[in-house]
């Protein structure tokens, strides 16, 4: 036993090999069916104004770093499933509404 090994560490995670022609058959979803990270940013903040919440106290109000919301808004994050859920709640927003926010701004940017 190696002493990496014995101070507890363990051993690499598997690698999946993917052959060819295995996902030949798996239908693909077009780019089009999700709102881009830039229109999930404008959604959230259009809808922080509404409220009339400046970035720093929605940050505090979701307990999320201002710089975290302040990439969001600008569409250089692209937040989890826990965060997105925590930022609808934040925006007195059902996760679903604030998805259907985002693609609308999504339809606009595309024209």
């Amino acid at each position: 036993m190696t002493a990496a090994r014995a101070a507890g560490a363990t051993r690499p995670a598997a690698r999946i090999r993917c052959t060819a022609g295995t996902l030949d058959n798996v239908p693909r979803v077009p780019v089009t069916a999700a709102p881009s990270t830039s229109a999930l940013g404008r959604a959230v903040a259009h809808r922080r104004r509404e409220l009339g919440l400046s970035q720093n106290d929605f940050a505090t109000k979701c307990g999320i770093h201002r710089a975290y919301i302040g990439g969001i808004e600008q569409g250089r994050r692209n937040p989890t499933w826990r965060v997105l859920a925590i930022v609808a709640e934040g925006l007195e927003l059902r996760l679903s509404e604030l998805a259907q926010r985002a693609e609308a701004l999504e339809r606009e940017l595309r024209g």
